[in-house]
């Protein structure tokens, strides 16, 4: 896990939007982590603090954005309503050759709704044509932990999103609130 002053002082490539879960859930998901997780067999690189174990927990709306300050996105957002998520199966992405990675998926077509609306208004580097609304939990070394995969642990929790953070690239984070219905 990344030390508090790692984080304050981290730069980012681009910026992000992002549903940050309620604490007592992520305090959920993070003590998950620890009955389930192996940390023997947590996948780590030297240098890059983005892997291992996810601290923050939250689901992205939209990464690789370029602006610094969330004017538009702000403006895009401004009659966007709260809406309504649902957390699915504990799943696994296994792209990679040296890591798997473990998510929990969200269901939510307002969710889906909000991030291709962004997507196609704001200017942004994104290269996954499909968006798959997930949290990610951590990531893990090849096969190690496919026993995870479909765990029904957090199926079907419900959580009405009322605001969105916008991560800067430049480490600072602006709330930007949702109307309400």
């Amino acid at each position: 896990m990344k030390s508090l002053h790692e984080k304050l002082n981290q730069m980012y490539s681009y910026s992000s939007l992002q549903i940050n879960m309620p604490k007592q859930f992520s305090s959920e998901v993070i003590n998950w982590t620890k009955l389930y997780i192996d940390e023997n067999y947590l996948y780590e690189e030297k240098d890059d603090n983005s892997y291992g174990l996810e601290d923050e927990i939250h689901c992205t709306v939209l990464y690789g954005i370029y602006e610094i300050f969330p004017r538009q996105t702000k403006l895009i957002l401004d009659s966007v309503q709260n809406f309504r998520i649902i957390t699915k199966n504990v799943t696994m992405f296994k792209t990679s050759t040296k890591y798997d990675v473990i998510k929990l998926d969200i269901e939510s077509n307002d969710l889906n709704d909000i991030h291709y609306l962004l997507r196609s208004r704001i200017r942004n580097y994104n290269t996954f044509p499909i968006y798959k609304p997930h949290i990610t939990i951590g990531y893990v070394k090849k096969n190690s932990h496919d026993f995870l995969n479909n765990s029904t642990d957090f199926k079907d929790r419900k959580f009405l999103v009322k605001r969105l953070q916008f991560s800067s690239k430049n480490g600072n984070n602006y709330p930007i609130q949702l109307r309400t219905f």
